[in-house]
């Protein structure tokens, strides 16, 4: 493999585990200094980088899913008390805001 080639495939290594992490292409095409548009262009061709991306997408989502689970049962990084303290100064002022 050329140095060229192993850039690349390092770089398009770090996109797909910024993606995982964030959800976010252009924050994980920026974190790996590739261009959100060729990204996507190669996506379209190579069935390699496509399913890499979607495994991704798809563990970012179920990360988000038990991180929501945690935050309805006040648990995890939901139960410390400075985040309920914003949390309950939130329910406060929409309530201020909406009369409720």
């Amino acid at each position: 493999m050329t140095d060229t080639a192993m850039v690349a495939a390092s770089k398009r290594q770090a996109f797909i585990q910024t993606l995982r992490t964030t959800g976010s292409v252009k924050r994980a095409a920026t974190v790996a200094g590739l261009y959100t548009e060729n990204l996507y262009r190669e996506r379209k061709d190579n069935e390699a980088l496509a399913q890499a991306w979607d495994a991704a997408l798809a563990d970012f989502a179920g990360q988000w899913d038990a991180e929501l689970m945690d935050a309805a049962r006040g648990e995890g990084r939901w139960s410390k008390p400075d985040i309920r303290g914003v949390i309950e100064i939130d329910n406060d002022l929409f309530a201020s805001l909406t009369g409720s």
